[in-house]
Order: C-alpha cells, then sequence, then structure tokens
C-alpha cells in the first residue's frame, strides 16, 4: 500500500493531476468497531489485521433468511452475462459475477485457487425465482487519463427479491456486501445490502 500511495502522490489524480495528501485510513468492522490502517502524517501502513474474513462473512450469512432475501443496489450495478450488460438481476447472473470475483481476488490475492464446481453452483442458483424488482438504470460517468475520455458506467439501482432455497448462497452474497459484484466493483459499483 506504501508503495502504491508513493506513485499516487507524485502523479497525481484526475485529469489534470491534482496533488492530494491521503489524511488516514481506518476500517470499520462489522459490528461498527474500527482500526487505524494508516497515517498520512507519519506516512505508516500499520498492520492490524483483518476485520474482514470469513468469520465475518458465515456470521452476517447467518443472519439471513434462507428463503426470501432482498437485495438492494445502493451503487450502479454492471452485471454482463453472454457479454452484454443486463437490464434485469437474475440470481444466477449475480452468482456467477460473486463467484468470478470472489475467485479471482482469492487467487490473485492470497494465491488460493478455490475448488467449487462452479456449473453445479451456477445450475442450482438458476432454480431461485426472481419475485419482484424495483429496478431503474442510473447513469454514471467518469473521466479515464488513459483514454482521455469520459466514460459511461451506468447500472442497475434499486431493489430485487428472490425467493428459493438460498442456504448454499449466503456466504457468497455476504462477502458480495464487501467486495461488491459486476463490472467496475473496484469503483465502489455494484455496492448492495442484503435485507
Amino acid at each position: 500500500m506504501e508503495k502504491q500511495l508513493t506513485i499516487f502522490r507524485k502523479r497525481g489524480l484526475g485529469r489534470n493531476r491534482s496533488k492530494f495528501f491521503l489524511e488516514k485510513v481506518v476500517s470499520v468492522g462489522e459490528k461498527g468497531e474500527s482500526k487505524f490502517v494508516y497515517s498520512g502524517e507519519e506516512q505508516i501502513v500499520y498492520d492490524t489485521g483483518f476485520l474482514f474474513g470469513k468469520e465475518a462473512i458465515l456470521n452476517r450469512a447467518d443472519q439471513l433468511s434462507n428463503e426470501e432475501i432482498t437485495l438492494e443496489f445502493l451503487t450502479p450495478t454492471r452485471i454482463k452475462f453472454e457479454g452484454k450488460l443486463t437490464n434485469q438481476v437474475q440470481f444466477h447472473n449475480i452468482i456467477r459475477a460473486l463467484l468470478r470475483r470472489i475467485s479471482l481476488l482469492c487467487y490473485f490475492h492470497c494465491g488460493v485457487k478455490l475448488d467449487l464446481d462452479y456449473k453445479g453452483i451456477i445450475e442450482q442458483a438458476k432454480k431461485v425465482e426472481y419475485i419482484h424488482s424495483e429496478l431503474h438504470w442510473a447513469e454514471q460517468a467518469r473521466y479515464s487519463g488513459r483514454q482521455k475520455n469520459l466514460l459511461k458506467m451506468g447500472g442497475l439501482v434499486g431493489k430485487a427479491r428472490f425467493r428459493g432455497e438460498l442456504q448454499q448462497f449466503l456466504p457468497l452474497l455476504a462477502a458480495g456486501e464487501w467486495l461488491h459484484v459486476g463490472k467496475g466493483s473496484v469503483m465502489g459499483l455494484g455496492k448492495y445490502v442484503i435485507k
């Protein structure tokens, strides 16, 4: 993290490469507890351990209904299926996107290759029923310094309700609350909460 911050400080941010100062980074846990992670004044990254991990995911999954859930998408959510952005959220597409994101994060950041029956999980996800939605398209844009262009980053926001045998999907969905889902999740898109 220190190396990346040094690079960003030297280059600046945005189209005009504006200088910035990162004052601090604080990590907030599932129960609201916080740990100091970075001090800009001292330019030190503190080893605080993880507030997000297997235990937090399983605790969150245990709080959820096994039969019916509502996902509320707070930031534009861009899920692709068969190469195209979807304009409605099907449960199996959400699970497919979460499997992809979590698998890649585990592999590249933790050195762990997940041993899962991806096709079987997706087939089971297709059995979960989409029962109601209050979704709409929200347009958003960002400037790409590399492409020197404004990029449209719109996606679906609102609520979608699903019913079915959800037990096996709850840990994936719980992890997605922290990790987000779909394209652009690294930039804050695809943030949702489960109700």
